[in-house]
C-alpha cells in the first residue's frame, strides 16, 4: 500500500506591527455560541488532488482583534488547525469593543490520499477566565 502526504499551501497571513508593545499574537478565540458563523466552514466531501480551503472563525472586539494566520498540521486522518489574533496586551491602553465579532482565517490545502478525515481546529474558550483550550470538529471525506 502506497502511502501519500497532503500538499500544504502556504497559510494566507495578516500583517501586523510586530514591534508594537501594546499588541500581542494569541491563539484565537473559538466560541459557537458567540456568532451566527460556524467555526469551522469546509466542504463535506473533496477529490484527491482537489485544492479547498478551510475557513476557521475565531471570535474578538471588532476593532481590536486582527486575524494572523495559523498553523496547519496533517496527519493521516487529521488537520489540526490552531488560529491566532492579534490582540491588545493585559492592560493596554486601547479602547475596545467586546461585541465577539468573527474574525476569518482562511487556509488552502490540496489532500494526496482518499479516506474519511477529521478537522480539528484548536482554539482559546471566551467563557472562562482561564487560559483553557477547546476544540470543535467536522468530518471531510477525500474521494479518489
Amino acid at each position: 500500500m502506497k502511502r501519500r502526504l497532503w500538499i500544504l499551501l502556504p497559510t494566507i497571513v495578516a500583517c501586523h506591527d510586530a514591534s508594537d508593545p501594546e499588541k500581542q499574537r494569541v491563539i484565537g478565540l473559538i466560541e459557537p455560541s458567540r456568532t451566527t458563523l460556524p467555526v469551522i466552514v469546509a466542504p463535506a466531501e473533496v477529490a484527491v488532488d482537489e485544492r479547498f480551503i478551510i475557513t476557521v472563525h475565531t471570535v474578538g472586539s471588532s476593532d481590536c482583534t486582527t486575524p494572523d494566520g495559523g498553523d496547519v498540521e496533517v496527519r493521516t486522518d487529521l488537520i489540526r488547525v490552531i488560529p491566532y489574533d492579534i490582540v491588545p496586551i493585559p492592560g493596554h491602553t486601547d479602547v475596545c469593543r467586546e461585541d465577539y465579532a468573527p474574525h476569518r482565517h482562511q487556509f488552502p490545502l490540496t489532500p494526496s490520499r482518499a479516506g474519511a478525515t477529521r478537522i480539528r481546529v484548536v482554539g482559546r474558550r471566551p467563557s472562562t477566565n482561564e487560559s483553557a483550550l477547546d476544540s470543535v470538529e467536522t468530518a471531510l471525506l477525500v474521494v479518489p
